[in-house]
């Protein structure tokens, strides 16, 4: 039974794979020619990555050396792939330079089959020699057609395939027979099946050869043959390397050793452990090819090429999705598949897993919400990624299934609690879609299996999904189930069981408290974005809080030294020293005290697993960014402890502001005034976020082209806490998405995400400068002749302004200065102001009186 299964998992595999490739070319020669290549360089990197890993278990160096080969038989047939008629992305005249490179890679190939029965004998191969030795081969090759121009023409515009090019794929079938006959000859140094995998691909490798001699027309059916023969080709070395390097090492080490039962189970499972860690190998030639079809994307000029690119990266990823959820499977069924025991807010995993999917609802015009019944626990114990996972696939599916209408997500209590502290919850992902058969509601979650045949041709997938989802929900001791009808719609429910929290009430992460603040306190503010600081001091600072700031973790150690506040709002990306070793430097510091000093993280687009770390850390909250400054007050009132801070005599609301303005694309200003409270403010801070990240996804490209992936996610980090607090409604999606996506490495979807990044910046700049001056500056005074003793007197006051980082403070004694010199004396000076860079706004204003030949002493302002 299990051999059937397996025959027929592998027939669905190559059936849906074997379908992918012909359906490509319906779309064009091009198409198909470009993802058939592809396919095979994946197969040909995968087989160079699983043969050098597992050449130690292998008892001969056979398919190690044809591992090496394939690792330069994929460069060579990418190089093909690049330079085919109508790609244009390496500038060539004609199909003369594609066929040739085919050519010398076939030479390669036939060749290396001819070497390797010579490796059988060896018991170790000098792996950087013949390294060098490909990699020479291979420059020559290069620079014999792109440089020296003298490798010998294998195609000609106009008369088609040359005598060269025919008599050469003659040849190099010859030498494959040759090589066939060698291998049979040495068959008893290769298991039975190794040897029929191995001497199958030889053969059909034959065939290609063959099939590229007969083809009449590009679209003819020896022209597709011959390609499918080449993935099959490359796919038989793939299994034989995989069965000799990783099944059959432990099969040997059974029989050798003669193990016990156990030990043989252990074996067993460090080859499921093998594969796991394998799975990041297999996946990164792909991710690298769909990245670089981004970037050749992004780089083209011509439509119908973007549009032939395109359709290749969405078979990539198609296969990719296929080879993740394959592997998912494998982890599962290895049991090697551990859940975690975390404190979470299910709230924010359910927000989460609905964000990925708010901007494609929206591109479809659907409707996304989400509703938690009031009483379900705050905060639970288990693992929230995998109950993530969960949510994501089944919100996937409705999403992708559903053309109008809309989906809700909802969590409810599915009975009390349990007297073992444990509550069963029940979720359900209802949608408008196009619903199930009654007969195929229970065959959906069995693997490769979807509705019906039509939903694979028309959405795609590989029907793992629903088979993840249900194997996680067991073991999360639920089940899963389906309530539909076909054309109407359908709604998934799953429950889960799972712990109540017992972490104590001061350390929240989440969720809104009613109670307001009550206690004034000085807060220290560590942060690198000058906004941040900005928006937070002048908020606290209405609200009766004195404030400190603090441009990096070291700055922050500094202040909790000299200032000894009550209470630090402390940013986690900074530069010089990041929040955590700053908050563990302080912790050290008030080790030997009785009070421990509150800490409140800020972050933004942090995961609810991330923020139970957070606490480990010495954290005692988490706040998300964009910041409520209403939630963040009653947090910053529950967490700091009884006794610390001044009392209220007289609690103060805050200051309000009636003023309406019209709506802008992009901005919801209305919104940003009620957070900023005021308008002058808000309205420099946006010019300030245009002229310092109108260019932002230029530059992330730029990082990320140069494999700076850390400094691109530094900027992103900084866009998704501004822009939010902007209230620059059309961008803060996107870049919390993308600030997911860089952190969990996946380049190829964050490729994507900035192209749409650079469109939504235009736009809004656009806006930006569309609002003009929303109210009048108020009128400078005006001076005469230069009046030192006034100037000096405005300079002192304009200096001791800039400590307080409040434009609300700067502004008048700024519009002062302007009346007293000249615009061209003070440029620098607005400009920085303009900016909000008060630090360098200093600097220049003291610059200035040197110019203006007024001593001052400096040490007053500090």
């Amino acid at each position: 039974m299990t051999v059937f299964s397996n025959l027929l998992r592998g027939i669905s595999l190559w059936g849906l794979i074997l379908s992918a490739l012909y359906l490509s070319s319906l779309f064009g020669y091009l198409v198909f020619h470009t993802f058939t290549e592809l396919f095979s360089i994946v197969i040909a990197f995968s087989i160079f990555t699983l043969s050098y890993n597992t050449r130690r278990y292998m008892k001969n160096n056979y398919l190690f050396f044809i591992g090496i080969t394939y690792l330069f038989l994929g460069i060579l047939d990418s190089l093909h792939t690049l330079t085919y008629k109508g790609m244009n992305i390496i500038d060539t005249q004609s199909m003369g330079v594609a066929t040739e490179l085919w050519v010398a890679a076939q030479y390669v190939e036939g060749i290396s089959f001819l070497a390797a029965p010579f490796f059988l004998f060896k018991e170790k191969i000098r792996k950087n020699l013949i390294f060098t030795i490909y990699s020479a081969v291979t420059l020559l090759i290069f620079a014999s057609i792109f440089i020296w121009h003298n490798f010998p023409a294998c195609y000609v515009d106009g008369l088609g395939l040359t005598p060269f090019k025919k008599i050469s794929e003659y040849i190099i079938c010859l030498i494959l027979m040759v090589s066939m006959w060698l291998l049979i000859k040495n068959k008893r140094f290769f298991y039975k099946d190794v040897l029929r995998q191995l001497a199958g691909s030889i053969a059909f490798t034959i065939l290609t050869e063959l099939c590229f001699t007969s083809y009449v027309g590009l679209y003819d059916f020896i022209n597709m043959l011959g390609h499918f023969s080449k993935v099959i080709s490359y796919y038989l070395i793939y299994r034989a390397i995989i069965v000799t390097g990783m099944n059959r090492p432990f099969d040997l080490m059974f029989r050798d050793l003669s193990v016990s039962k156990e030990e043989a189970e252990k074996a067993n499972s460090a080859k499921s452990d093998f594969m796991a860690n394998m799975s990041h190998e297999i996946r990164t030639p792909m991710n690298t090819i769909i990245g670089m079809t981004d970037l050749a994307t992004e780089m083209s000029t011509e439509e119908k090429q973007k549009e032939y690119l395109s359709i290749v990266k969405g078979a990539a990823n198609s296969l990719l999705t296929i080879i993740n959820e394959i592997l998912d499977i494998m982890k599962i069924e290895s049991g090697k598949l551990e859940l975690e025991s975390v404190d979470f807010s299910v709230k924010t995993v359910i927000e989460d897993a609905c964000d990925m999917f708010i901007v494609i609802a929206k591109k479809k015009g659907l409707s996304l919400s989400y509703n938690i019944s009031s009483d379900v626990p705050r905060l639970l114990n288990g693992d929230p990624a995998r109950l993530r996972q969960v949510i994501i696939n089944l919100t996937g599916n409705a999403v992708k299934y559903t053309t109008e209408g809309g989906i809700d997500v909802t969590l409810s209590l599915l009975d009390g609690q349990d007297d073992d502290g444990y509550v069963n919850l029940i979720f359900s992902v209802k949608d408008t879609g196009i619903g199930i058969a009654a007969d195929r509601k229970e065959v959906i979650f069995e693997r490769f299996t979807q509705a019906d045949s039509s939903t694979t041709r028309k959405y795609g997938g590989s029907g793992l999904g629903l088979t993840i989802s249900r194997e996680l929900v067991n073991l999360m001791k639920g089940r899963i189930w389906v309530e539909s009808d076909s054309g109407v719609g359908s709604t998934f429910y799953f429950t889960v069981k799972m712990k109540k929290s017992s972490a104590p009430p001061k350390h929240t992460t989440d969720d809104h408290i009613e109670q307001r603040s009550k206690r004034r306190f000085k807060v220290l503010i560590a942060d690198d974005i000058e906004e941040n600081i900005i928006l937070l001091q002048i908020r606290l600072q209405q609200y009766g809080h004195t404030v400190i700031a603090a441009r990096n973790g070291l700055e922050a150690v500094e202040c909790f030294k000299h200032k000894t506040p009550d209470l630090i709002l402390m940013d986690i990306q900074m530069p010089v020293m990041d929040g955590f070793e700053a908050a563990r430097i302080i912790r050290q510091m008030q080790s030997s005290e009785d009070r421990s000093t509150t800490i409140i993280a800020l972050s933004a687009g942090v995961m609810a697993e991330e923020k139970a770390s957070y606490i480990s850390k010495g954290m005692d909250a988490v706040v998300d960014k964009p910041i409520d400054i209403e939630k963040l007050l009653s947090i910053m009132e529950t967490v700091v402890p009884e006794g610390v801070g001044e009392v209220y005599t007289e609690p103060y609301s805050g200051p309000e502001t009636d003023l309406q303005l019209p709506s802008v694309d992009g901005i919801d200003m209305n919104k940003g005034i009620s957070v900023w409270k005021d308008v002058k403010t808000y309205q420099k801070a946006l010019v300030g976020f245009s002229e310092k990240y109108g260019d932002a996804a230029e530059k992330i490209v730029s990082l990320m082209e140069n494999d700076e992936i850390e400094a691109a996610y530094t900027i992103v980090h900084s866009l998704t806490g501004l822009t939010g607090i902007l209230s620059l409604t059309d961008v803060y999606p996107v870049v919390r998405e993308l600030s997911q996506l860089l952190k969990e490495r996946n380049i190829s979807e964050a490729m994507r995400q900035i192209a749409q990044l650079r469109e939504l910046l235009v736009k809004v700049t656009d806006s930006i400068h569309s609002i003009g001056q929303l109210v009048e500056e108020p009128a400078a005074e005006k001076y005469g002749e230069l009046d030192i003793p006034a100037v000096k007197e405005i300079i002192f006051r304009l200096l001791k302004s800039f400590e307080a980082y409040n434009p609300e403070i700067v502004e008048p004694v700024m519009l002062q200065l302007q009346g007293a010199v000249s615009r061209r004396q003070i440029k620098l000076v607005k400009k920085y102001v303009e900016e909000l860079d008060f630090v360098k706004a200093k600097e220049e204003t003291i610059k200035l009186a040197k110019e203006l030949g007024i001593s001052l002493d400096t040490s007053n302002t500090k």
